[in-house]
């Protein structure tokens, strides 16, 4: 039968006053996680602060609720258990054997709905986080920070049996986690700003912290109002693994764009008509490319703007398409295979077909504007389209590229 954990009697400690302080303000938080909420509601402020300080590793504990001088090995020497399969909460050490003088913190919990400790608690975690492919698949702030540096893991506190794979430990997990932070400085400062007023204040910790998002919702808020928080960090490191992040997030938004239009181009999709003064257009978003139908024509055909039409790309095998987009383009230019049609209906209700060649190519423009279009609609790799000759590249801060251009 599991035995419940005798709950000591913390009524003296200051760490344990400044505790239940954080968890009343977590309480009348309106904006905080409901379910944590309800969770010290039902449970109480001073019974939830005692089930808390009763996990916290001994040495941790007596740390946190004594003046002691913290510096890099005080926080090394907690030690703790790391083959523990129970809930809890430990802490990631990183420094960098080049200088001395480096420290980071990354403040971490696990628990789950499971009975099956073997495969779970804080040695899972743990695991996890030293397997360099569940690192690969999972990059953040911390992994970012850790490599080619060392890392030690020590543990800020365990849950007893009584609570494994309950709500109850993952409660009191996040409510550990989040006052470990506090502690720690390892949130971003609108979070800590919020909570960290009832938590021992230790200088040392400050601007050192990895964690970005909010314990009480976990993973759920991580993105991309967190990442956000990091741009204004004074460390240098973070602010460049926000641009990273930043810039990598931009590149795949760009790419599901270009595949979802691309996929609407080759089924001859609907575009629509952009028609005032003397232009009547449509574009190819993600290739920033422009292009138009006669005036004379679009008025002929009754078109006004936003009105919609088809458009097909189509691509002979070999040689230069019939109706080429660009008929100035070099035999050897992917673009003499392109010929864009344009299907709709006039005002009258009749279709129409027109093929849209250009009869003026400046600079050869339009020849380059064609090869890029034929290499988006044959799926050419973007690193090959944006070394080829004779192409035209859109405007892309991410890549460094202010202004188009065309090579």
């Amino acid at each position: 039968m599991i035995q419940k954990r005798q709950l000591r009697d913390y009524g003296s400690s200051s760490a344990f006053s400044m505790l239940q302080d954080n968890l009343t303000v977590i309480l009348e938080d309106q904006k905080s996680n409901k379910e944590v909420r309800r969770f010290i509601l039902e449970n109480g402020v001073g019974t939830t602060a005692r089930e808390i300080m009763n996990a916290m590793n001994p040495a941790f504990r007596t740390a946190v609720d004594t003046e002691v001088e913290w510096d890099i090995e005080t926080v090394r020497g907690l030690s703790g258990d790391i083959p523990d399969n129970n809930p809890g909460v430990y802490i990631r050490v990183i420094t960098d054997p080049k200088d001395p003088t480096y420290f980071r913190t990354y403040v971490g919990s696990f628990a789950a709905f499971t009975m099956k400790k073997a495969r779970n608690g804080l040695c899972r975690r743990i695991t996890q986080h030293e397997s360099a492919a569940f690192r690969e698949d999972n990059p953040s702030l911390h992994y970012a920070v850790w490599q080619g540096r060392e890392g030690k893991f020590v543990i800020a506190g365990r849950f007893g049996d009584d609570v494994v794979g309950t709500t109850k430990a993952i409660n009191l997990s996040r409510l550990l986690e989040m006052w470990t932070c506090c502690m720690f400085r390892s949130l971003p400062k609108v979070t800590l700003d919020k909570y960290s007023r009832c938590a021992p204040t230790v200088p040392f910790f400050e601007k050192k912290g990895l964690n970005i998002a909010n314990p009480l919702w976990g993973a759920q808020q991580y993105k991309p109002k967190a990442i956000e928080a990091l741009k204004d960090s004074p460390d240098p490191e973070i602010r460049a693994y926000y641009l990273s992040t930043k810039t990598k997030g931009q590149v795949a938004q760009a790419a599901k764009r270009r595949d979802t239009q691309l996929e609407n181009a080759l089924g001859g999709g609907p575009k629509t008509l952009g028609v005032y003064g003397q232009h009547c257009r449509f574009g190819i978003g993600c290739l920033q490319i422009v292009l138009e139908l006669p005036l004379v024509k679009a008025k002929i055909w009754g078109l006004k703007d936003k009105d919609e039409v088809n458009v097909d790309y189509d691509l002979v095998d070999v040689g230069r398409h019939p109706h080429a987009f660009a008929p100035d383009a070099r035999n050897d230019d992917p673009g003499a295979r392109l010929g864009i049609r344009v299907r709709g209906t006039t005002a009258r209700g009749e279709p129409f077909t027109h093929w849209i060649v250009s009869r003026r190519d400046r600079d050869e423009h339009t020849t380059k504007k064609a090869n890029t279009i034929v290499d988006w609609i044959t799926e050419v790799p973007l690193d090959t389209a944006l070394v080829a000759p004779r192409r035209f590249l859109s405007v892309n801060a991410s890549l460094g590229r202010p202004k188009a251009i065309y090579t």
